[in-house]
């Protein structure tokens, strides 16, 4: 049996049909059936310190220290301290008596463990513990990738569309002359300079968007929407240059951060995929 393959027609077809109450001939329209195929790519910018300890965990944390110290042997150290403290008090028990020991020049040049604590206190009241809150944190700056060290921050970016400013992920239209990925990497790089360094994982999208477009645009857009495929990519240096006139501005937001500039469909298929840990 042979199969007849009906290739789907991407532009309007205009069609007439005639009224079976007027006798008279009518135009239609169909509306396009194609969708518009993107990727774009959701960069990451994972913690780079830990987060603090809730209450619970520091409880717990400090449950934990006190039963490893009462269940753990003495390191070496400790043993060299203790072997001292009896060395000292045998010494002092015969100078009461008298009895004076001569020291060998190895005992006078060698380093207690004593001499060894002084030394090590003394280093750490010198070194300065780095403060968690950066001068991005302080001045807000949304635009750092240094801004909240503890969270994972994700790249989004600013552009006018029909008239509306959307913040949105760094996306571009595919062709057929490059893969779906390079069509990622192309659109990463011509939105946000080539200063921004990132690493794409893998060949797959990571995730799916996609979002009929209104009826007024889709005849001269030739699409009924948009498909968007999301590859994941990881943070590595530098930050945006914005070089392309369509984006307006770009910002490094938190997960919670994120309801306040994306719609609820797009932050919900983001946080498919995109996971605090």
């Amino acid at each position: 049996m042979i199969r007849y393959v009906i290739p789907r027609l991407s532009k309007r077809i205009k069609s007439q049909k005639v009224c079976c109450f007027c006798a008279k001939t009518h135009v239609t329209t169909t509306q396009p059936t194609n969708w518009k195929i993107a990727a774009a790519v959701c960069v990451e910018r994972y913690p780079v310190i830990t987060q603090d300890l809730t209450d619970i965990e520091k409880r717990y944390q400090d449950m934990c220290s006190k039963i490893d110290v009462e269940n753990s042997l003495l390191s070496v150290h400790e043993e060299k301290i203790e072997s001292e403290k009896k060395k000292m008090k045998a010494k002092k028990e015969k100078e009461e008596k008298g009895d004076k020991e001569e020291q060998s020049s190895k005992d006078i040049s060698a380093v207690t463990a004593f001499d060894k604590e002084d030394h090590w206190e003394k280093e750490v009241k010198e070194y300065q513990i780095p403060s968690r809150i950066t001068e991005a944190d302080k001045k807000n700056d949304m635009k750092s990738p240094k801004r909240k060290l503890d969270r994972k921050l994700v790249l989004i970016v600013q552009e006018m569309i029909n008239g509306k400013e959307i913040w949105k992920l760094p996306d571009g239209y595919y062709n057929n002359e490059e893969t779906l990925k390079e069509t990622a990497e192309n659109a990463l790089q011509q939105r946000c300079g080539t200063t921004l360094k990132s690493n794409i994982f893998g060949n797959a999208p990571h995730g799916l968007f996609k979002y009929k477009l209104p009826l007024s645009v889709r005849e001269t857009e030739n699409a009924e929407g948009v498909k968007i495929f999301i590859y994941k990519a990881e943070f590595k240096d530098g930050n945006v240059d914005l070089k392309d006139k369509e984006i307006m501005d770009y910002k490094w937001v938190t997960l919670e951060e994120l309801s306040e500039y994306v719609t609820p469909q797009f932050e919900k298929t983001l946080k498919e995929f995109v996971l605090e840990f």
